[in-house]
């Protein structure tokens, strides 16, 4: 390093060209996109019918720390693994069983298959 009126000066090696910087700024502009997508992902993936949903509003019987633990997985994390909203979305809400339970996509499953075979 050299030293001109008191500041850094560096050589002109390690200065970038043009195109290096303008590949920097790409992969560094790239990987914000990505990372506000996946927030935008994240905000989508908890669940709206929460304010509806008797297994949320605690209206059904299951046990406290197996209802706070499903919550947190399939209610505000990725409803899309959740078995009712699954049955909700593909049939509609007279489908929902009470007695499924998030965790439960077999039931779900047959559920939406032995209903989409009637109709």
């Amino acid at each position: 390093m050299l030293c001109r009126d008191k500041k850094l000066w560096f050589p002109s090696k390690y200065f970038l060209p043009k195109s290096t910087f303008y590949f920097i700024l790409y992969i560094l502009q790239n990987r914000l996109q990505n990372i506000l997508t996946y927030q935008k992902k994240k905000i989508m993936a908890e669940c709206e019918k929460l304010a509806t949903c008797p297994f949320y509003q605690g209206k059904l019987v299951v046990e406290n720390d197996l209802a706070e633990v499903l919550k947190a997985k399939y209610c505000l994390k990725d409803k899309e693994k959740c078995a009712r909203y699954k049955v909700f979305s593909e049939l509609g809400p007279d489908y929902v069983d009470n007695l499924l339970f998030p965790h439960m996509m077999n039931k779900a499953h047959l559920i939406i298959a032995e209903n989409k075979k009637n109709q």
